[in-house]
């Protein structure tokens, strides 16, 4: 019997959709191969005139993607930036390919020293120190106390002290040999042909490793993204003296070198040094119970301290027992250790002027619940004198503004803020009503400045890339510009100069056409949220073929964040050059419209989030009916964003409007992942306005259930792409998984991508632009 015979207009429409697909690989080979991303930036030289500053070589880093090989080519540019009169000039003709030097983990110099963290050739977990200056290598220690270093926004990078002779960082505590057990053959270096027969005739006491009350001690870690970082050091290197010495709190404790109670759960971040360079100053995260996952998560209890000595004076050593044998009745040495914000709740990142004589830090009295908020900056004025002062300069709880609302942001952000060489001022990166801006604060004023890109329009989106004594770099773009680096100087004037080193993105003629048509406009509601129509204004059809065309609304996760509608995003723009009109959403919970707004969707997700979404959506379908195409409406979003799709697409009234859905790692039942995801707390905020607790009760696990996406997928009929990773610690990955399986029971069309070696954001370069092009190639057969 003879098959029937497709019919044309299927075959037609199977090889338009062949030829669009090929055509986004196509666009996104351009992107990935044209618009580079910067990775560093750095002054290399400088020339001075007495103490002013004349000009510079800067060092700029640019990343592309080898898609042959799927892994990032680095190239650097030199540029010679006179500062008086703003020219730039490029020195290099041709980029300078950066060698991939896997053994450097860290990096940090200060005037002639430099310091690099390596890690050895043939085994990467053995980390030695390397000490440079001027006169070359000065000497190389290896780390045998601990092991890896964090460098990671969530406990600080490494800071020097004031006279340039020590540096301090957070690295992890070597573990010990209790917990490693005798036939583990990779703790044990190898044995040559006569070791092994040497250690054969030596007899082994195996007694001791068939008891060991530490050896099945669990110990967990810091969560998504932080999976290696279990017990947090902090470690000196003196560089006089070629001396590293480990400050283990823990250790402390249990030694009896600071009482115990206060300190028994405190887990060290961002130590800097005091003024007189032998105490440190550092943030502590205390977690009873159990650790919790930090990255993008701030509700966590946070104390700033004052170690007065990190080291033991001689004579207390020899007491102790480090240089003689121990005294039977010999008390253990005491470290004072003061608690410097007890009535915070949170209070962290702390940053010294260059002069000592601002201590400042962020913070809130308030206990808060959301994983993300708006902090206020204190200062300590007079760190450690007789006239220390302690004041506030920005709240937290401020009004609304079209300019500032609030200092918000999560640990990169507080991070990366330092002041200004030679100044009272700090500069800081937050994000404002759907922008990311730049904000410089005077804490001795108790004064602040939005810094705009004269450049741009006040929609540019800026980018906080790096601060180095008096100057930063920044980089700034807008939805239809790539972006640039910029030098900011001149910082003791009324406003800043702005230098432009580089356009950071490449041109393309195709690209120029579509930003040079992008066009924005902004919804909102009542209640205050906010909606961008994002799209290509094409009226002569130049570009595409139609005039309606389909939309995809695009949610974020968090829930505490937000969608930048004015950054230059690649993802973005390929589909947008696709002929997809893009919708986006700051629902009530995102961050940059004030300290209420963010708090107020705790215990009310799966409808406050939900109707603000497809409120918005519905204004933006009547309102640019001429543009939309409403039978080609597709819906994406990732974590959160991921849980918001999952409600969306079965909520009642939706569940025949979206022709595709791209789902991205989502959290599906609450009631089901509060026991297993790294974040337990984010459950009880978001589901039960309440702080995390270890006793679930039947109340819980029913207002998780009933605010979950699982409790109404027989609702759901558009066709579902999942994009899971097995790794993910944060949205583990039955959750996607269980709602995937549902949907194919009940006949859904529906695909999966699983990555089973990768986490929350699919971070592996093959594995995230395999996730990327399955969606676009969702988009291209269903929308």
């Amino acid at each position: 019997m003879e098959a029937e015979p497709v019919p044309q207009e299927e075959i037609k429409q199977s090889r338009k959709i062949s030829e669009k697909f090929e055509h986004a690989i196509n666009l996104f080979e351009v992107l990935a191969t044209q618009y580079p991303n910067t990775t560093g930036v750095e002054v290399i030289g400088s020339t001075y005139e007495g103490e002013k500053l004349i000009s510079m070589v800067v060092k700029v880093c640019f990343s592309k993607t080898d898609l042959s090989k799927f892994e990032p080519r680095i190239h650097s540019n030199l540029y010679n930036v006179n500062i008086t009169t703003g020219e730039v000039t490029k020195l290099n003709d041709i980029p300078t390919a950066e060698p991939k030097d896997k053994q450097v983990v860290a990096k940090t110099k200060r005037n002639s020293e430099m310091i690099l963290i390596k890690t050895e050739p043939k085994n990467d977990k053995a980390l030695y120190l390397e000490h440079w200056t001027s006169g070359g290598y000065q000497i190389s220690l290896k780390l045998v106390d601990c092991g890896a270093i964090y460098n990671h926004p969530v406990f600080g990078g490494i800071s020097w002290s004031k006279n340039n002779d020590k540096i301090t960082f957070i690295a992890e505590k070597k573990p010990n040999e209790a917990f490693t057990p005798y036939w583990d053959n990779e703790s044990k270096k190898p044995m040559t042909d006569e070791e092994a027969k040497k250690d054969a005739k030596v007899p082994h006491n195996y007694r001791k490793w068939l008891y060991n009350d530490r050896k099945g001690t669990q110990i967990n870690n810091f969560g998504e993204t932080l999976t290696d970082k279990k017990h947090p050091v902090m470690v000196v290197y003196d560089l006089e003296l070629r001396k590293i010495t480990i400050i283990d709190i823990q250790e402390f404790r249990q030694n009896g070198n600071i009482d115990t109670g206060e300190f028994d759960d405190v887990y060290p971040a961002h130590p800097i040094f005091d003024q007189s360079g032998e105490g440190i100053v550092f943030h502590g995260y205390n977690l009873p119970i159990d650790k919790l996952g930090l990255n993008f998560c701030l509700n966590k209890p946070t104390k700033l301290y004052h170690l007065k000595a990190y080291s033991q004076p001689e004579k207390a050593k020899k007491e102790n027992g480090t240089s003689e044998e121990p005294q039977e009745d010999s008390e253990p040495f005491k470290y004072d250790i003061e608690t410097l914000t007890e009535e915070f709740y949170f209070a962290g990142f702390p940053k010294f002027s260059d002069d000592y004589k601002y201590l400042s830090y962020f913070g809130s009295k308030e206990e808060f619940i959301t994983h993300g908020t708006c902090l206020e900056l204190n200062v300590i004025k007079n760190f450690g004198k007789d006239n220390q002062e302690n004041y506030n300069v920005i709240k937290r709880d401020l009004e609304i503004d079209n300019e500032f609302s609030g200092l918000f942001g999560f640990h990169d952000n507080y991070d990366e803020a330092k002041f200004i060489k030679g100044t009272s001022k700090l500069l800081f990166n937050t994000c404002n009503k759907g922008k990311e801006i730049l904000v410089l604060i005077d804490v001795e004023e108790k004064t602040y400045k939005v810094l705009t890109n004269p450049d741009m329009n006040t929609n540019d989106f800026i980018i906080l890339k790096k601060i180095q004594e008096d100057y930063a770099f920044v980089a700034s773009s807008s939805f239809n510009e790539p972006a640039s680096l910029y030098l900011l100087s001149g910082f003791t004037d009324d406003i800043p100069k702005w230098t432009k080193i580089c356009q950071i993105s490449g041109k393309n003629d195709f690209f120029d056409s579509i930003m040079s048509n992008v066009k924005v406009d902004t919804l909102t509601t009542e209640e205050g949220a906010e909606g961008y129509f994002i799209r290509v204004v094409d009226e002569e059809k130049k570009i595409f073929d139609q005039q309606k065309r389909p939309t995809i609304l695009i949610v974020h996760g968090g829930p505490h964040g937000s969608f930048p509608f004015n950054a230059f995003l690649k993802e973005k723009l390929l589909w947008m050059a696709l002929g997809y009109n893009l919708f986006s959403v700051n629902y009530r919970g995102s961050l940059g419209y004030g300290l209420k707004f963010a708090e107020s969707l705790s215990g009310k997700v799966f409808t406050m989030d939900v109707d603000d979404s497809l409120n918005l959506f519905q204004q933006c379908i009547d309102t640019f009916a001429s543009e939309i195409d409403q039978t080609r409406l597709g819906i994406y979003g990732g974590s959160h964003g991921g849980f918001l799709t999952c409600s969306i697409i079965s909520h009642p009234d939706w569940v025949d409007r979206f022709s595709a859905a791209c789902i991205w790692n989502p959290v599906t039942a609450m009631h089901a992942t509060v026991t297993f995801s790294d974040i337990p707390d984010w459950h009880y905020s978001v589901a039960c306005n309440k702080p995390n607790t270890w006793i679930l009760s039947r109340e819980d696990v029913l207002e998780m259930y009933d605010k979950s996406p699982i409790s109404r997928v027989e609702n759901v009929k558009t066709p579902s792409l999942f994009i899971i990773g097995g790794d993910d610690r944060r949205c583990p990955d039955k959750q996607g998984l269980h709602f995937y399986k549902g949907l194919k029971q009940i006949g859904v069309e529906t695909d999966l991508h699983y990555y089973p070696n990768d986490g929350h954001a699919i971070p592996s370069l093959e594995q995230n632009i395999d996730a990327m092009m399955n969606m676009i190639r969702w988009w291209v057969d269903h929308l």
